[in-house]
């Protein structure tokens, strides 16, 4: 039902840019429901593209890369980097922006969510194994303290394989 509402909305050229008193839009709200289609349909708007909509943060600095981490849903990832990608190479997806409360990474939330799958693209990606939150944690620990085994043991392997250890 909310899907033939948005799509109505987006048909009738609803403001894409509006957000509630936390700073969440149409898209944030697409993607920490794991709504694939509801975020396609405002991506293809240009003006969402165009207007920065993929970069804008909600109350707690997250970005929409922030909320499908939190979720773990890695189809609605593969579509933010799809369509994030498809304006130009200026407005490419920022996949390892830190939050402005915690100093979180999507990698960070992902590993604290225990989302395998999640963590496993944003590390071929490029992601930074080491990188440590405000409050010095480091995706490993993240994902141990919540007893993520498999999140914690990818992690492991992740470091392993690399040429250097960073400090």
């Amino acid at each position: 039902k909310d899907v033939a509402v948005a799509e109505f909305l987006l048909r009738h050229d609803a403001d894409i840019f509006m957000a509630d008193n936390n700073g969440m839009t149409a898209l944030h709200v697409a993607v920490a429901q794991g709504s694939v289609h509801l975020a396609e349909m405002i991506l293809m708007k240009r003006a969402a593209r165009a207007g920065g909509l993929l970069h804008r943060e909600e109350a707690f600095g997250r970005t929409v890369v922030h909320l499908s981490a939190i979720s773990g849903n890695v189809e609605v990832l593969q579509t933010l980097i799809r369509l994030g990608k498809s304006e130009s190479q200026n407005s490419d997806l920022d996949l390892f922006k830190r939050d402005s409360q915690w100093g979180w990474q999507p990698l960070h939330y992902a590993a604290h969510y225990g989302h395998v799958e999640f963590i496993d693209v944003l590390l071929n990606a490029g992601a930074n194994v080491y990188s440590r939150t405000n409050g010095r944690k480091t995706v490993l620990q993240l994902a141990n303290e919540g007893h993520h085994h498999e999140a914690t043991a990818l992690i492991e392997k992740h470091i392993e394989g690399l040429d250097c250890h960073r400090v």
